[in-house]
């Protein structure tokens, strides 16, 4: 044992002791006057909800010595705020806040004064300055009192709430080694077309933050899930699973929930969301007596105007703050197994019920508010004799490649097998689909225990063909990765799925290994046996090598079994001879001379006189003169049924070849035509009959006998 680990240990034991004697209560009055509407924080009223702050303050835990950066649009000095501005860091505007007007004007501009300049700047700061109210506004008599009201605020700005690719990820490992919480009100712009994946920038400034920020011990990454959901007729409905800077596996992903637990009219919904915190909707107004979120706006004042997604991760990031000030050593791990095994039970009271489902490992978890409603005195209490989780340990399940879908297609069957992740926390899934609708099919994943989730909902304007996504899950949350999981593939819009083809399916699983005594066993599994293998579709080509497929499903009577081997099977086929599309006419010759040399043209006969389906047609077949064969070899083959004839090139004619003369008569009938085709020569006379009957627009063709 090194000094660096004794020291460690002794710090632990020091803590320990300290824990042991604060377990007393603190007592102190709040005498902040927006206190009495704070009612997300403290609302005693009979059979009202809230987020039980006041057991945490009572335990001595106010964010002290914990620093939060506010990553957003800026934060404005105020008095209830305490703000480290030496670490601030990220986009700034000079221009905004010093030049009185343009460089350059033109006779439909007009010079932007000072004045107007900074109040546009000072405008831009509303959004941040609300949300770090809401994290830590000072316990001081003014105004209002924040949740971790002993933080330190960082200032840490970025251009836009409304970021696209353009964010500079770099900011999100900013003063790493001191910020501890990472408060993120914003996302990609919504629209319900859109896929964002983890840039490369993004994934790198993730890992690093969480690998060595905090002393190795990970920073906290908290994001708010967007605004852009909405009933299922909305058209523009959009879910956080297309978003993965908001919903990846080293952040926090926050569902904002209204006073009466309902969740927010826009609000969105995925697999990933992982806690849910209050706020309000839109357009609410306190003077009608509805309940409002109030925090610390621009121009030193407060505000009753801030609502939906961004004011509830805010709520999150200080609970958090609260969480470490109690128990420091935390990993950014142990912030999320804490808020997963501590969230409040109330949203199953009422008709939410509905959307929660409950997985193997006994959890009760759902897309619209994760595993419930943050409990701010339960985190911190569970905080302070918190056992450390095991280091996280990563397996991949087998990958599926080039598999066919269509109607009556099932599901996918991915194995894992000796993994070490016997507690599941993250399931990521990449998926790459090439489908005429691929954005608008619903995927679920199913695990060894049955437990559903639905991974990407599908999107109504979502044209996508080729989709290419990686996307997460945290509803297996503690179960065990080892057996067979199902991905399952749904029309959301459409009455069936349609052809298209997975080209790759694979499963990501993150967690750690557990005591065999601790861990839940695995799922008892047990195989099923195939239906019978569908006909074998038509060769890829009429001519030449191609390929043939057939399926098969499996008899899964339950959801938990599973078939071994492949729903598919793929041959080659090689329709090596050709039909010989016969008969085939020559052409008087043209410009013949005394020797009766000169050139002719050679017709095929129209595709539809032919019996085959698919027939070869050609712009340029030398063929047609020298073996008499119209059409056939050197040429593209075509499935078209043309009435019409196809010319091949002009061929010169050799002097002493015959002469050759054509006459075509056709005979129509009422449903039936007669086209007799008369071949004519020096040597000998041929006519070739062909009958054509049409019943329902289709061609039926009979060759007669030679006349």
């Amino acid at each position: 044992m090194n000094c660096k680990q004794l020291f460690g240990i002794t710090l632990i034991w020091v803590f320990k002791f300290d824990l042991f004697a604060e377990s007393q209560k603190c007592t102190f009055s709040i005498d902040d006057p927006e206190w009495k509407n704070m009612w997300y924080l403290n609302n005693p009223n009979t059979n009202k909800y809230d987020m039980n702050v006041l057991t945490a303050w009572e335990s001595c835990a106010n964010g002290t010595g914990v620093t939060v950066g506010v990553v957003d649009n800026g934060i404005q000095d105020h008095a209830d705020l305490n703000i480290d501005r030496n670490m601030n860091a990220g986009y700034t505007n000079k221009s905004k806040q010093g030049n009185p007007t343009r460089s350059r004007q033109s006779f439909w501009t007009r010079p932007i004064s000072a004045d107007t300049r900074k109040r546009q700047y000072q405008a831009s700061l509303k959004h941040g300055t609300r949300v770090a109210g809401i994290v830590a506004a000072k316990k001081n008599g003014q105004g209002i009192i924040g949740i971790a009201f002993g933080a330190t605020l960082v200032d840490v700005r970025i251009a836009s709430t409304s970021v696209f690719e353009t964010f500079n990820a770099s900011l999100l490992t900013h003063q790493s080694d001191v910020i501890d919480v990472y408060s993120c009100s914003f996302a990609n712009f919504h629209t319900g077309t859109k896929t964002y994946p983890l840039t490369a920038n993004q994934e790198n400034a993730f890992q690093e933050g969480t690998t060595y920020g905090r002393q190795g011990r990970g920073s906290v990454y908290v994001f708010a899930t967007g605004n852009s959901g909405g009933k299922r007729t909305n058209l523009f409905r959009d879910s956080c699973a297309y978003d993965r800077l908001v919903t990846n596996r080293y952040v926090v992903s926050v569902a904002g929930i209204q006073h009466n637990l309902r969740k927010l009219p826009n609000g969105e919904a995925c697999s990933a969301m992982m806690i849910a915190a209050f706020t309000t909707k839109p357009g609410v107004k306190k003077n009608r007596g509805a309940k409002v979120i109030t925090t610390t706006d621009i121009g030193n004042k407060t505000t009753l105007h801030f609502n939906q997604n961004s004011a509830a991760a805010p709520m999150v990031s200080g609970a958090v703050a609260l969480a470490l000030s109690a128990n420091p050593f935390l990993t950014y791990r142990d912030i999320m197994h804490l808020l997963v095994n501590t969230a409040s039970g109330d949203l199953l009271k009422n008709k939410n019920k509905k959307k929660f489902i409950t997985n193997a490992a006994g959890f009760k978890v759902s897309s619209y508010f994760g595993f419930g409603l943050l409990d701010i005195g339960a985190l911190v209490e569970r905080s302070k004799s918190w056992e450390l989780v095991p280091d996280r340990q990563s397996c991949h399940s087998t990958e599926i490649v080039d598999n066919p879908m269509g109607d009556g297609y099932k599901y996918l069957v991915l194995k894992v097998s000796g993994c070490n992740v016997t507690y599941v926390e993250h399931v990521e899934v990449s998926l790459i689909v090439n489908h005429q609708y691929a954005g608008q099919i619903q995927w679920s994943l199913i695990s060894p225990y049955k437990t559903k989730s639905t991974i990407l909902p599908g999107r109504i304007l979502d044209q996508t063909t080729t989709m290419k996504l990686t996307v997460l899950t945290v509803q297996m949350w503690g179960e065990n990765s080892e057996g067979y999981w199902k991905l399952e593939p749904k029309p959301a819009f459409r009455e069936s799925l349609g052809k298209g083809t997975v080209k790759s399916a694979r499963l990501l699983i993150h967690g750690y290994s557990i005591k065999k005594n601790s861990t839940l066993p695995p799922a008892r599994q047990v195989p099923e046996n195939w239906a019978g293998w569908s006909e074998w579709s038509e060769c890829t080509v009429p001519c030449g090598p191609g390929n043939k497929t057939r399926t098969r499903t499996c008899n899964d009577r339950r959801n938990s079994r599973y078939c071994i081997g492949n729903n598919f099977m793929t041959v080659s086929c090689d329709n090596s001879e050709c039909l010989d599309p016969k008969p085939h006419v020559f052409g008087t010759p043209n410009n013949a001379t005394s020797q009766g040399a000169g050139s002719r043209t050679n017709e095929c006969l129209s595709s539809s006189l032919l019996t085959s389906r698919c027939v070869e047609q050609c712009s340029n077949d030398r063929d047609c003169s020298v073996r008499q064969k119209c059409c056939f070899n050197g040429c593209g083959h075509t499935c078209e049924m043309s009435r019409e004839y196809h010319t091949t090139e002009t061929v010169r004619i050799p002097p002493d070849e015959d002469q050759t003369t054509q006459t075509v008569t056709t005979t129509p009938e009422k449903d039936q035509t007669t086209q007799t085709v008369r071949n004519t020569t020096e040597q000998d006379q041929t006519t070739h009959t062909v009958r054509i009957t049409t019943e329902q627009g289709k061609h039926f063709i009979t060759l007669l006998p030679f006349i």
